[in-house]
């Protein structure tokens, strides 16, 4: 009798385990789903004289000369680069938006080399040239 009231006892636990009402899992799922996809956007910082971006927690975030506070997709679309190239994971990084350095404007008049992150300098002497920029991508005619 024992036997039959022990098996009996996990029968119905078993089946209480296994029965989950229909409603709760697409909600779950959804929920899951819905968070995923609404990644917030990073606020950057943009130095307008250099036309890069920071990203929260890079050294010169906040602490250009010049420049001021927005999202990073908007960022981009106003034409900023991100400083050494990476973005800062809004999800709205799209690779095929990108300007190819081609299609990028000139360098500026009195540039001396173009830096790693986009960025140019005009540092008369070679020694530390975009040191603070990922270093020298490419020396321009002198």
């Amino acid at each position: 009798m024992r036997k039959n009231i022990r098996s009996l006892a996990i029968v119905l636990i078993a089946i209480c385990f296994l029965y989950v009402p229909s409603g709760l899992i697409p909600q779950t799922l959804a929920s899951v789903a819905s968070k995923q996809s609404q990644q917030k956007e990073v606020k950057v910082w943009v130095n307008t004289h250099s036309k890069v971006y920071h990203c929260p927690g890079d050294r010169w975030y906040g602490k250009t000369k010049q420049g001021k506070y927005m999202g990073e997709c908007e960022a981009q679309k106003e034409g900023y680069r991100p400083a050494y190239g990476h973005p800062c994971g809004s999800g709205c990084a799209n690779e095929s938006q990108r300007p190819k350095p081609s299609q990028q404007n000139p360098a500026p008049q009195g540039a001396t080399a173009l830096c790693r992150d986009g960025t140019y300098s005009f540092s008369q002497n070679r020694r530390g040239t975009c040191s603070h920029h990922g270093g020298v991508s490419k020396w321009l005619n002198q």
